[in-house]
């Protein structure tokens, strides 16, 4: 059995090798045109949204799902406009999606700040106490000034996508050499 999911690995080192290149692509392109490159990101989930939505009304026609009718109505009713929206007017959407975002990110920040804060005071000491101070920082950096945030947000987002399609290139070739020599290993035991 090891021997096949150590197999399965070594044939398949290449995918992570693939989403990595992707992943790397995607970086370079929102650190060297931000802009564009959120407004493309934007129509594909705008085009998304319109996609789901109109499937999800069909999904009450054909009643596959067993979910509401009445859910599955809203969510087609919301994605089909969502959907519209985004795509009539895709650079509005590359700002207030971002900055949308941004919103959420820094409440979420606050909120944790809050819960940590208690948590620290309570007894889980004080670096929770510590972090709660950070994440209230962080969101209320997000908070104040949502809009710019939300324009530096596919930068930020670009620079950990490089970060990350570099970390799926190492782990692959690391998973296709060491799944060799585990295979060789394994059959041996084996044999």
């Amino acid at each position: 059995m090891d021997v096949m999911v150590a197999e399965s690995r070594r044939e398949r080192w290449w995918l992570p090798l693939l989403a990595g290149i992707a992943t790397l692509i995607l970086g370079l392109f929102l650190i060297v045109s931000p802009g564009m490159t959120t407004a493309v990101l934007v129509t594909f989930l705008g085009a998304y949204w319109l996609v789901r939505g109109i499937f999800a009304i069909v999904e009450i026609f054909t009643g596959a799902s067993g979910k509401s009718w009445i859910w599955l109505l809203a969510l087609g009713i919301l994605g089909i406009a969502a959907g519209l929206i985004v795509l009539r007017h895709p650079l509005y959407s590359a700002i207030i999606i971002p900055t949308l975002l941004v919103l959420l990110l820094g409440i979420d920040a606050v909120i944790m700040g809050i819960v940590n804060l208690v948590r620290g005071f309570t007894g889980d000491g004080g670096w929770t106490a510590v972090l709660g101070i950070v994440d209230l920082l962080i969101g209320a950096v997000l908070l104040v000034s949502p809009l710019t945030a939300g324009l530096a947000l596919p930068v930020v987002v670009g620079v950990l996508a490089l970060f990350g399609g570099v970390a799926l290139i190492i782990m692959s070739f690391s998973d296709r050499s060491t799944t060799v020599i585990e295979v060789d290993e394994q059959r041996r035991i084996a044999a």
